[in-house]
């Protein structure tokens, strides 16, 4: 960026480019900085109470508070001390991702 600007700068200084053509880039530079577009999607939280875990097979199910079917989630998931499992009927907030197409909590995270 730096290198067109110095580019464009000398070129606006000696009078090869027209005045349009001057607003247009600056225009151009007025865009760049204010309209930068998100690095990565957007996350929503989801809120849900823990309906089942099993310690020895490491997943669980979650009961979304919006209604609907149960979403699993891998002991990976959990965002708190791993040592302590989470207890049916807790609320945790989590994100949304799916695995071989199907629904699964992640980043979990107790409230």
């Amino acid at each position: 960026m730096n290198i067109l600007r110095n580019k464009t700068t000398s070129f606006i200084a000696t009078g090869i480019i027209s005045d349009r053509c001057r607003f247009f880039i600056h225009f151009i530079y007025f865009l760049a900085a204010v309209c930068v577009p998100p690095s990565k999607e957007i996350n929503i939280k989801y809120f849900g109470t823990v309906e089942s875990f099993d310690s020895a097979a490491g997943n669980g199910q979650i009961k979304p508070e919006t209604g609907g079917n149960a979403i699993r989630f891998e002991t990976t998931a959990i965002m708190w001390d791993k040592n302590t499992d989470p207890v049916k009927g807790q609320r945790l907030s989590y994100d949304l991702g799916s695995d071989r197409g199907q629904p699964r909590a992640l980043n979990l995270q107790t409230i």
